[in-house]
């Protein structure tokens, strides 16, 4: 992971938002962005591009998931992440 400098305020107030939540196995951001190292090989800038477009879009997604997780989304999230796995789309 590029070094993140993380400049404004808003980005702060995810990011804590974010690390406050115990880490899964996975969640909808590790799924919206599994292909993330074919998204920065086609970038001009790879650190420009995860600094300022991919980092804040996966922690604002992880913090919407971590307001309104539930076993059942838990369980959906898990089972998705197990088909895509397996190959699928």
């Amino acid at each position: 992971w590029p070094v993140v400098d993380l400049r404004s305020r808003s980005q702060m107030c995810i990011r804590d938002s974010a690390l406050a939540v115990r880490p899964g196995i996975t969640d909808p951001a590790s799924l919206a962005y599994i292909d993330e190292d074919a998204l920065l090989a086609k970038a001009a800038d790879p650190e420009r591009e995860y600094v300022e477009v991919i980092l804040p879009a996966k922690l604002r997604c992880a913090v919407e998931y971590a307001e309104t997780a539930t076993l059942w989304t838990d369980l959906r999230v898990l089972a998705h992440t197990l088909h895509r796995l397996a190959g699928g789309a």
